[in-house]
């Protein structure tokens, strides 16, 4: 029996040519979350010394240009009398040269005595930088040294500060400990935990189907069932000769401290 349709509806219908699209496969990778690159530090002292006060603890959240601890040192001290000397020793050099430069325009220094004189002065200048340097090097700052001698207020106490805003992960220091300028000593580390980044190996068959700014999905076995949003960063450019993977590296936002370094994702 042939069932006609209702007149009202032989309209509705929609006819489209038949296509083939490619469907785009997923991709599954194993990896771990890891603190973002450039988004952690590594802390430790430039100079040696003794620990006087420690004012970031475990887990503070600190921001940049904020002091973690202070130093007391004699590299400081003897830098800056080195400093002040080389100072003096290049205000007497400049007079001595241009007293010799007047001497010489009336005739009563000999040549030989003019060049002496500028050779001294040009020697002081380079100790006077040199001396300068070596404070800079100890974090002084350099506002500090442009000042007349009379007005600089330079101690020993020397203040170690954040050079990001982040979460104090790590602090190995405590008051009354020495220091010293070996950057191996980690003091503190500080990490931004709010982004992460999520480290995974990929096969070089499946390298195609990876590309800077994708999006994907995350998730640890701390919270199964949820998916955390990811952007990847970047894709590495050399191949592991043992495992044959590139690293792939993904954005992954975690203000809500739910995701840890070193979890497995």
């Amino acid at each position: 029996v042939a069932v006609q349709p209702p007149p009202q509806s032989i309209g509705q219908i929609e006819t489209a040519v038949v296509d083939f699209k490619p469907i785009q496969p997923e991709l599954v990778l194993v990896g771990k979350v890891a603190y973002g690159e450039d988004r952690y530090s590594k802390i430790s002292s430039p100079l040696q010394g003794r620990v006087v006060e420690v004012r970031a603890k475990l887990g503070d959240r600190v921001e940049a240009g904020a002091t973690l601890l202070v130093i007391d040192s004699s590299d400081i001290t003897a830098a800056y009398s080195e400093f002040v000397k080389e100072a003096s020793e290049m205000e007497y050099s400049t007079r001595a040269q241009e007293l010799a430069k007047e001497l010489y325009a009336t005739k009563a220094l000999a040549l030989k005595d003019l060049k002496q004189a500028e050779n001294d002065l040009i020697k002081a200048r380079a100790e006077f930088r040199r001396a300068k340097e070596r404070l800079l090097s100890l974090r002084i700052p350099a506002q500090e040294l442009e000042k007349p001698l009379a007005q600089q207020r330079i101690t020993s106490r020397f203040e170690m500060k954040s050079p990001l805003t982040g979460t104090v992960v790590e602090r190995a220091v405590t008051p009354g400990q020495s220091v010293g300028s070996d950057a191996g000593q980690v003091l503190f580390t500080v990490a931004d935990l709010d982004r992460l980044q999520v480290v995974a190996d990929v096969y070089e068959r499946d390298l195609a189907l990876v590309k800077v700014s994708q999006v994907g999905r995350i998730n640890v076995e701390a919270y199964p069932g949820t998916d955390f949003a990811s952007v990847v960063a970047s894709i590495g450019d050399v191949v592991d000769p043992n495992t044959r993977t590139i690293k792939v590296r993904a954005w992954v936002d975690n203000r809500e401290q739910r995701l840890k370094p070193e979890m497995f994702a």
